[in-house]
């Protein structure tokens, strides 16, 4: 446990500071681009952070692959495992990434109603944008060899080293030469560097290993069969999770300074998942070490579950009460979408930071097809809703969509989960206390925040008696003995390892 300790506060350090950087530097960032060529730069992230998503599952199934056999005999096999793997990788994102390079204008022309498909800027940047999105894939592979190896300390380095390049680097080369493509070509180099430092750091990593037997083909169907559903589930998800069809919808719809106005407190509110993420990807590794433990990995999933949401829903309640007064002092004058649809987002990026555990137990297990299968089930009622509600709705539909998406989301794998490990919920879920609960803080966040919305005073105060009351009465009737007791422990660790080093 002592090592998942220590992953977690490597990942924390590698998500934390660059998005304190980004949170810092994305007023400046916006008012020296201006809000059109701003929502430009989102859409050309859009195709790059999409990428990292398609690397046919092979991060993640290398992940499960190492984990599951590193300490036993099969680990002669992972240096063959690895190269056959990223081989093959290798040559389809080479052919996919030729393909989209060529075929570019035409992906385009779909945003024919946008303002800026006109922009001669726009069509170099996706070209430097998809050759980037190629070396983010191979990056994303490459670290999962890692994340198996449970090496999160290189990878925060390395994440924190490329994380402040990209934050930075709009700002730092619109100031001095304003071309749109010039920004786009620094991520490119920041990802080839990053591609770079992982394999040199996975190459040392597998030198270790003397003994060494070559893969069967038999044995690599395995791994890229769980590389197949672990890609198309995030193929098919990440699209609705990271709100990746919500800003096509909007570009194509209604423009690009409406995609800024959807973007940014999307993009905002979503930094505060780095508490699921990072400790999910310290969790996986563990859970597929324990896959033939069921009763165990569902043990540690339920207490993952209760304690992060012991620990985010504040952050998100306090969102909702504080998104107008914290906009406008980050942003100044803003439009009141943005605010609106930050607090329309609160509640569905909450339920998102559970997915996250669940589906990191499901896939652990050996089951990733299954995910996979209820995003199929998913995707073409959101599709529909999105453009149904943009047409008549606007922002503040789609945002609602996607909040209803995320709280459905969440309700089929927790059946999932049943139906795979057989094991009942917690009394607390089963009997409705714990939803009930929830619902009731996050209710009299969104009546706070519009009953005491003309005044920042009001707002603060309400938002500081209800997060008292939450964490008191959370302590007292949610959270069980052993989650109070490993709080309680850990943070006397955390004080007195400050006062060590106050010394």
């Amino acid at each position: 446990m002592q090592s998942t300790e220590k992953n977690i506060m490597w990942n924390f350090m590698g998500y934390v500071l660059p998005i304190l950087i980004t949170i810092i530097i994305i007023p400046f960032t916006i008012k020296l681009l201006g809000t059109e060529n701003f929502g430009v730069l989102s859409l050309i992230w859009v195709i790059v952070g999409y990428s990292s998503f398609l690397d046919f599952g092979v991060g993640r199934a290398l992940t499960h692959y190492i984990s599951s056999n590193k300490f036993t005999e099969m680990q002669s096999y992972i240096p063959s495992a690895v190269k056959k793997v990223l081989t093959l990788l290798f040559c389809i994102s080479l052919i996919v990434t030729l393909t989209i390079f060529f075929s570019i204008e035409y992906i385009l022309s779909v945003f024919q109603n946008s303002s800026f498909i006109n922009d001669s800027d726009l069509l170099l940047s996706s070209k430097i944008a998809i050759i980037t999105a190629f070396f983010v894939v191979i990056s994303s592979a490459v670290r999962g060899v890692l994340e198996g190896y449970e090496e999160f300390k290189y990878i925060n380095l390395v994440r924190l080293f490329s994380g402040l390049s990209i934050s930075l680097s709009p700002f730092i080369i619109y100031y001095f030469v304003p071309q749109l493509w010039l920004v786009i070509l620094s991520f490119l180099f920041i990802c080839m560097l990053e591609v770079v430092l992982y394999t040199i750091i996975v190459k040392v990593k597998l030198g270790n290993i003397k003994k060494r037997r070559s893969l069967t083909f038999g044995k690599l169907k395995v791994i890229l069969s769980f590389g197949w559903w672990s890609n198309l589930t995030n193929i098919i998800g990440s699209p609705m999770a990271a709100a990746y069809l919500d800003k096509a919808i909007i570009a194509s719809l209604l423009g690009a300074t409406a995609l800024t106005y959807y973007s940014v407190p999307f993009d905002v509110i979503a930094r505060f998942l780095i508490l699921p993420a990072m400790i999910t990807s310290v969790l996986f590794p563990l859970f597929s070490k324990l896959k033939n433990q069921i009763d165990e990995v569902d043990r540690l999933t339920m207490q993952a579950l209760e304690i992060m949401g012991y620990l985010i829903a504040p952050v998100f309640i306090t969102v909702i009460i504080l998104a107008k007064p914290l906009m406008h002092l980050w942003l100044g004058e803003i439009s009141i979408f943005m605010f609106v649809t930050i607090q329309i987002f609160a509640v569905g990026k909450f339920a998102e930071s559970l997915n996250f555990v669940l589906l990191a137990q499901i896939q652990a297990l050996g089951r990733p097809d299954l995910t996979a299968k209820r995003h199929l089930l998913e995707l073409p009622f959101y599709a529909c809703g999105l453009y149904f509600a943009g047409k008549e709705f606007g922002l503040v539909g789609i945002a609602v969509v996607w909040s209803s998406w995320a709280l459905i989301d969440l309700l089929i794998l927790f059946c999932i989960r049943k139906k795979l490990t057989n094991i009942e919920l917690p009394r607390s879920i089963r009997s409705g206390r714990l939803p009930l609960f929830y619902l009731s803080f996050f209710c009299i966040a969104y009546l706070s925040a519009a009953i005491f919305n003309d005044s920042n005073l009001a707002l603060l105060l309400a938002s500081t008696f209800i997060l008292c009351a939450f964490y008191i009465l959370g302590w007292k009737y949610y959270l069980d003995k052993n989650s109070r007791e490993i709080m309680v422990v850990k943070f006397s660790q955390l004080i007195g390892r400050l006062k060590l080093k106050s010394m």
